[in-house]
């Protein structure tokens, strides 16, 4: 019994000491500050406020207030070139996540653009986004997927 007993306990504390040392290990860079969706009335921050490198997650609304109002901005899609041919946002300019690291620099010269991106879903358009910022660029907003669209899309 006393045995039994014992390996239980140990297998109690090995179980406790790798959880610990798993939700110890997180990298910084996956710790970053991540704002949530907004109510659709707000606005995004706006270059004056906003803090540089910092992943900035806004609402399909807030994108299309943004595309309506303000020029010289850049809207992302970071699909497949089918799914892009097959629906996408009006004047937007198609970068495939795969391609960002390589392609980012000549596709996107002006690394204080406004960039509005999205993808089908939203992982893509988070990931992309991330690696947006980590290549320096300073005004990034994820929007989503074009699931969540509810506006035009060109066919």
């Amino acid at each position: 019994m006393k045995n039994h007993s014992a390996r239980r306990w140990s297998l109690i504390a090995v179980t406790f000491l790798l959880l610990l040392s798993l939700t110890g290990c997180t990298p910084a860079a996956q710790t970053t500050n991540t704002m949530t969706p907004a109510a659709s009335s707000e606005a995004p921050q706006t270059a004056a406020t906003q803090e540089t490198g910092v992943y900035q997650l806004i609402t399909a609304e807030q994108a299309k207030k943004i595309m309506d109002t303000e020029t010289g901005i850049t809207i992302l899609d970071v699909r497949e070139p089918s799914e892009f041919n097959e629906g996408h946002i009006p004047n937007a300019k198609l970068l495939p996540l795969g391609d960002i690291a390589t392609l980012a620099a000549t596709s996107l010269p002006d690394l204080s653009a406004k960039i509005l991106v999205y993808c089908r879903s939203g992982r893509r358009s988070q990931s992309a986004a991330k690696q947006l910022i980590a290549l320096g660029y300073t005004q990034v907003f994820d929007f989503g997927g074009i699931l969540n669209w509810p506006y035009d899309v060109v066919q």
